[in-house]
């Protein structure tokens, strides 16, 4: 498996989400996303968060308490093939 550090930041997010099975009705803040990254990448995280809401990878739930994130099952084909291509081995038992 490649370095983390080799692993574009929009894969790490995404797969992120997979470990979590964070899938369609099941969602996370956004902000969560954040957490267990140094704080020099929160900035960069949330950019590649709404470039991956605006690709449809993610979908948006909004509440009064917050922006919440799931991935979009429609989406399941090309985030497997991401994940495959980063990750092979390790994502196996998520996909």
């Amino acid at each position: 498996m490649a370095e983390e550090s080799e692993i574009p930041l929009k894969a790490q997010l995404i797969f992120k989400l997979v470990r979590r099975r964070q899938w369609g009705g099941k969602h996370s803040a956004i902000e969560d996303l954040k957490k267990g990254f140094p704080p020099n990448a929160h900035n960069e995280i949330q950019s590649i968060a709404e470039e991956l809401i605006r690709e449809n990878f993610f979908l948006v739930k909004k509440a009064f308490y917050g922006t919440h994130i799931s991935l979009n099952p429609k989406k399941s084909k090309e985030i497997k093939e991401l994940l495959i291509k980063h990750y092979r081995e390790i994502a196996k038992p998520y996909l």
